[in-house]
């Protein structure tokens, strides 16, 4: 399987892990028809052209998957209901093939914690994340994980989401 297609398939993942949480949400919140409506929208960066000017956000293509390439992820979560949506916490991935840009995120710190997985999600923590790693002679000592061993990410929403408010946060990968 070629790198683009890995990737394509990454990209495809992503989007489906954020619907999934969407029925999750869905059937342990409200028996609303969508009570938290979740949007994922993807992003090229392009870099300034000329000095002075500003980087540049265009829609994600399938043919702009070339190593480099730099994906702003952007999500919007929106509570659809009257009412207050008690403990959200939402997973998004690190599209294989790709690898996270740490300090890139834009999110409201006093809204959501932002956590990290080394494992493909088993487990999240916030940085540093340590690990246990054994050497060539046998030894195990202790590390700390760098962005670009990060698998996953989760939102764990601080409040509840009030009533009719939305929440927005974005991230960046870069093409391997």
């Amino acid at each position: 399987m070629t790198k683009k297609r890995v990737l394509q398939m990454g990209l495809l993942r992503t989007a489906l892990t954020v619907m999934g949480l969407l029925v999750l949400a869905t059937a342990t919140v409200s028996a609303a028809d969508e009570p938290l409506r979740l949007t994922l929208e993807q992003f090229a960066v392009i870099p300034p052209q000329e000095e002075g000017a500003s980087e540049e956000l265009v829609p994600f293509t399938e043919e702009m998957a070339e190593p480099g390439t730099v994906i702003e992820y952007h999500l919007v979560a929106r509570n659809m209901t009257g009412e207050p949506i008690k403990d959200i916490i939402l997973q998004l991935l690190v599209p294989q093939g790709t690898h996270y840009l740490d300090g890139q995120e834009n999110y409201d710190r006093s809204t959501l914690l932002l956590q990290f997985s080394i494992d493909g999600g088993e487990t999240f923590r916030t940085p540093p994340i340590r690990y246990i790693t054994v050497t060539l002679e046998g030894r195990r000592v202790q590390a700390v994980a760098t962005a670009d061993m990060y698998t996953d990410l989760r939102l764990v929403f601080l409040a509840p989401l009030a009533a009719h408010e939305e929440v927005r946060f974005s991230y960046r990968v870069e093409i391997d």
